[in-house]
Formats: C-alpha cells, sequence, structure tokens
C-alpha cells in the first residue's frame, strides 16, 4: 500500500485526538459554509489567475457565482436537514475557493447518473462529491483530487454463502450498486461472474441496506470508510472484508476528488491549490464525519 493511502488511514486510529470542531467557525464567507473559514489565512497565499487566463474564473467573478454539482455521499459531502447547508470534504473545498474569488456558492443537486455529463454540459463549474477518480472519467474530465477510499461490501449475517471477497464472483449472489458509480465498470473488471445490477438510490437513502436486509438483494458496496459504523450500526449485517481490514486495505481502492472540465488549467491549478491548502482540514474531516454518519 502506497504512504499517501497509509498516511490517510492512519488517520482513524487516532480520531479522537486529531477532530477538531470547524462548526466553531463564525464569520460567515459568501459561500454560506463557515466551515471554510477555518483555513482562510493558508488561503491567503494563493494567486488568483488575472483576467483573460481563465474562462471559467472569468465567468465566475462577472456573475458572481460558482456553481457546484452535488450528491450527498458521507462522509464527502453532507447536507444539513435543518438549514440545507452543504458541509464535508468535498463541499468545504468548494466553499473555501467562492470565499477566496468572494463569490457565493450555487449548489446544484444531481446524481451520480449524470454528474459527470452535467459537468460537460457547463450545468455547473465543479463536481462536488465522492467521485472516484476512475480511468473512464480522467478520459472526459480533470481531477482534483482530496481523499482516498475504496469498497466494502454488506451482506446478511445468516447468509453463509457469502463470506469472503472471493464468494463475491458468484452468478447466485446478486450485488446491487448505485446506477452511475463507478462501481457499474470497476466491480465486473474484478468480478465478472457477479450477478449486477445498478439502480437510483430512492430519495433520502444513502447505501441500499433494505435491498438487503429484505433478501431482494445479497451484497452492496459501502465507502471504506464507513465500514465500522455501519457495523455498529446494522447488527444484522455483516462487512466483507470485516471492518478493520477494509479500513486499511479496501477492494478496489481510487482516489476521490474533484471534479472540473478539461480545457481550463488555470481553474483546475486554482482549485486544486485550494484543495492542498485545506488538506489538514479535509483529513479531519474525512475522519469526523465517517464517525458520525448514520448518527
Amino acid at each position: 500500500m502506497n504512504t499517501i493511502m497509509l498516511r490517510r488511514l492512519g488517520l482513524f486510529a487516532a480520531a479522537a485526538g486529531l477532530v477538531t470542531t470547524l462548526a466553531g467557525c463564525s464569520s460567515p464567507d459568501p459561500s454560506g459554509n463557515p466551515n471554510a473559514t477555518a483555513a482562510s489565512a493558508v488561503l491567503d497565499s494563493i494567486a488568483v489567475p488575472g483576467a483573460g487566463a481563465s474562462k471559467t474564473l472569468d465567468r465566475i467573478k462577472d456573475k458572481g457565482v460558482l456553481r457546484a454539482g452535488v450528491i450527498a455521499a458521507a462522509p464527502f459531502s453532507l447536507q444539513d436537514p435543518v438549514n440545507s447547508n452543504w458541509y464535508g470534504p468535498a463541499p468545504d473545498v468548494v466553499s473555501a475557493l467562492a470565499q477566496k474569488l468572494d463569490v457565493k456558492v450555487e449548489w446544484v443537486v444531481t446524481d451520480f447518473d449524470t454528474i459527470v455529463a452535467g459537468l460537460q454540459a457547463d450545468k455547473y463549474d465543479i463536481a462536488t462529491t465522492s467521485l472516484y477518480a476512475t480511468a473512464e472519467r480522467k478520459k472526459v474530465v480533470d481531477f482534483v483530487n482530496y481523499a482516498k477510499a475504496g469498497a466494502c461490501y454488506v451482506a446478511r449475517k445468516d447468509d453463509d454463502r457469502i463470506s469472503s471477497l472471493a464468494d463475491l464472483n458468484n452468478s447466485d449472489v446478486k450485488v446491487l450498486v448505485v446506477s452511475g458509480s463507478s462501481f457499474v465498470t470497476d466491480f465486473p473488471k474484478k468480478y465478472p461472474e457477479a450477478n449486477l445490477s445498478a439502480k437510483p438510490l430512492p430519495p433520502g437513502a444513502g447505501i441500499f441496506f433494505s435491498e438487503v436486509t429484505s433478501k431482494r438483494f445479497d451484497v452492496t458496496p459501502i465507502e471504506s470508510t464507513l465500514a465500522k459504523q455501519v457495523a455498529a450500526q446494522q447488527p444484522d449485517l455483516k462487512i466483507l472484508p470485516d471492518a478493520e481490514t477494509c479500513l486499511t486495505n479496501p477492494d478496489i481502492p481510487q482516489d476521490v476528488g474533484l471534479a472540473v472540465r478539461k480545457g481550463d488549467d488555470e481553474f483546475r491549478e486554482l482549485l486544486q491549490a485550494t484543495a492542498t491548502a485545506l488538506q489538514p482540514v479535509t483529513d479531519k474531516s474525512v475522519v469526523k464525519y465517517s464517525s458520525e454518519a448514520g448518527k
């Protein structure tokens, strides 16, 4: 495993010592996300390209709005059910950039089926969620990566047919994934005999737990970062591999990032500089929101 993955995952073991309360930042910023102010000092050193260097930046400044396509996907992007504000590692990077540019964020809710197509169609400037930087996606959009993650899988504890990852490569085991997600293409590459189905998540649902507990399907993937929380909160389900193994050695590991349209290197580099400046906050947020997911 590479050192970046080890550094990311090592944070989980020391979560209590690392997590800080970002909500304590009281100064408002134009994005509407108070977490973005946490890194305002380090953002001051980032140079913003001048007029004419980036078509995307020119339009954002002219309109006073940065458009962000967003999907709720814990622990990377979440929405407050009370005030509808978006927060978490991905929205916080976007909000920090908006603060740097002194513009507002327009959050455009989308889904995994259409988020890349919507970015290409200029419906928003940044795709903001836990978007896996797969080879297929990198052919059509550019990525600014901010985390590492992979997959674990949940199955019913009473299903004795499934006890290891090897058991997923079986046409008798029904696997359900989110349509438009990277699992649609990546899972069959590793498990070519799998009986795979894909469909959109119903409104308000984060993972297809009910599809598994009801026995309509046998297995569904989850983010590796959520393994321990799911194990604690879903007593009738088991984690494959076990939660501890999944955190340190997830299946189908990937970079997780924000996506932008190809052809505007100045904008991508500015977003990358923002994400890099926020990396310590991002690492802590992944720990924080992984431990809080589902509470």
